[in-house]
């Protein structure tokens, strides 16, 4: 086992560690499903209260447009890529 090997393990480790952690949860006695969200209540009210304002649909659009933003961008990035190779 080489170097690089090593650090792919490493790398790669949360693939299955976080799905094993889960598991362990979950298949112990007495397991409470709200056990798993606790914490992110606390850490989500600023953003729960800051969107409570919108419409769903409203949010519905942004979203939208979000992820159009996002999906137009790489194939501009890439094809701005492309033209600077060729100067």
């Amino acid at each position: 086992m080489g170097d690089n090997a090593l650090w792919g393990f490493v790398e790669r480790a949360a693939n299955w560690a976080c799905p094993l952690a889960l598991l362990q949860l979950q298949t112990r006695a007495g397991y409470q499903p709200q056990e798993l969200f606790a914490g992110v209540g606390r850490q989500l009210a600023p953003l729960d209260a800051y969107l409570s304002g919108y419409q769903p649909e409203q949010l519905r659009w942004f979203m939208a447009g979000a992820l159009a933003t996002l999906c137009l961008t790489i194939p501009v990035l890439r094809s701005r890529k492309y033209s600077l190779k060729a100067q």
